[in-house]
């Protein structure tokens, strides 16, 4: 009895915290068009869409900003009202199961309808990756995005491997080839030249942005298109960008996950794999990403790490995507589980899937406990339904843990991406490079 009321008391807490945090709104979006470096745009400029105007991050929402906030807080003042009648005045009618909604909140109709999108495109005959990364940080720009500039830009991207390729005299119908020259053009410095002004032209290797890289004071930096703007992201956009451009120019690629962390598996004519590891421009080994030290066997084996997810796996991770974005911006409620099961439906064990929905039923359940209050838990004990609630939740954290899922520390994370600059790391990277060229020219 007193473990359960332990337990209970720490949900009661959680809870508080994480609904403060989940109904927070930003202050101020920052307008993705601060992001330009003009020193590392593709060159030359004017080959490309005009992105300057087509992420103007949503004037409304910031001129409408106090009014938001006020409704925010209104709803919790209603919320905490409602909560202190059911602990005062109980019965079994009174309590609520699910998380209150943000469906009503400005810019949240958006996000249903991205859901729409997700599961249109989802159901064609192919998946097309290009629309439904747009799909899902449109969502989060209320549908101020343009999909024709968007669109042009990744298609003037593979235009411009293309022409490389065929400048290097390299096959346009060799995977191996195309796979080189996409990791090239995003970690590399490509030399064009421009016959009409007869002049070298030049683009510039994508960096990693250390600043804020999981997105959560602002999460626009988990997206595409502030990676193709300011030519700076993170493991998630990187390797994302890259399976977007392999699918325009029809080569095959994989992506992979490990501990916090994503990136890209291509292969060779031998089926030999290749790690290409985004964020600092290497190949690197599978030994590489167990120095971690926080991949487990269990991990490999449930193929929730180093596994090959092809674009259907890709296709499923955009909405957990899509609820990030809606979390980010609103809080846990129906839309989030909605996605949530949406994605594990079609790849059952993926684990940021998982965790997500064993926040959502922490946060469910810590809800339905603050409704009881700290002096009734008899009572609780005695709704069958919050017990099996609280039974979900276990036997979720439970199969996270069996499956081989071990949290990285953000300290930890930052320290092995950094050991990837190190001087063995280049070597192998420069040996595996050596080895992909000479197979190309096969």
């Amino acid at each position: 009895m007193q473990f359960i009321q332990k337990v209970l008391l720490i949900l009661i807490l959680v809870y508080k915290v994480q609904l403060s945090f989940a109904q927070k709104v930003n202050e101020v979006y920052t307008p993705i068009e601060n992001y330009v470096n003009e020193n590392s745009k593709i060159i030359p400029v004017n080959a490309l869409p005009d992105y300057s105007n087509i992420l103007n991050l949503n004037k409304r929402v910031q001129q409408n900003n106090d009014a938001v906030m006020r409704e925010v807080e209104q709803h919790q003042i209603m919320l905490n009202a409602r909560l202190n009648e059911d602990i005062n005045h109980f019965n079994s009618n009174a309590i609520n199961y699910e998380l209150p909604s943000y469906r009503n909140n400005i810019g949240a109709e958006h996000y249903w309808v991205a859901l729409s999108q997700l599961d249109k495109i989802n159901s064609s005959e192919k998946v097309n990756l290009q629309d439904a990364v747009y799909v899902v940080e449109n969502a989060f720009f209320e549908n101020k995005l343009s999909y024709e500039k968007f669109s042009g830009t990744i298609q003037e991207i593979a235009n411009l491997c293309n022409v490389k390729i065929q400048d290097e005299k390299g096959n346009l119908n060799d995977n191996l080839t195309k796979n080189l020259m996409l990791f090239r053009f995003m970690s590399d410095t490509l030399e064009f030249y421009d016959t009409q002004s007869e002049k070298k032209l030049y683009t510039y290797p994508m960096k990693y942005d250390f600043e804020d890289y999981m997105g959560k004071k602002d999460w626009t930096k988990m997206f595409v298109t502030k990676l193709l703007l300011s030519y700076k992201g993170q493991c998630h956009s990187m390797p994302l960008l890259y399976m977007v451009l392999a699918q325009e120019i029809g080569t095959e690629a994989y992506l992979s996950y490990s501990p916090s962390h994503s990136f890209v598996k291509v292969r060779d004519r031998n089926n030999r794999w290749y790690n290409l590891e985004l964020t600092n421009g290497v190949i690197i080994s599978d030994a590489a990403i167990l120095e971690s030290g926080f991949v487990k066997a269990e991990a490999i084996k449930n193929k929730i790490y180093l596994d090959t997810l092809g674009n259907d796996k890709v296709m499923a991770q955009c909405y957990v995507d899509l609820a990030q974005g809606y979390k980010s911006k609103y809080g846990y409620d129906e839309f989030v589980i909605t996605c949530i099961e949406k994605s594990l439906k079609y790849f059952p064990n993926n684990i940021f899937a998982l965790q997500m929905k064993a926040d959502y039923l922490t946060l469910q359940s810590a809800y339905v406990a603050k409704q009881y209050g700290e002096n009734r838990f008899s009572e609780l004990r005695q709704d069958s339904v919050a017990v099996n609630l609280f039974k979900k939740r276990n036997a979720m954290y439970k199969m996270i843990d069996e499956i081989g899922y071990e949290p990285m520390p953000p300290e930890k994370y930052e320290a092995w991406l950094r050991s990837l600059n190190q001087e063995k790391v280049k070597t192998e990277h420069k040996q595996q490079i050596s080895k992909l060229n000479q197979l190309k020219g096969l």
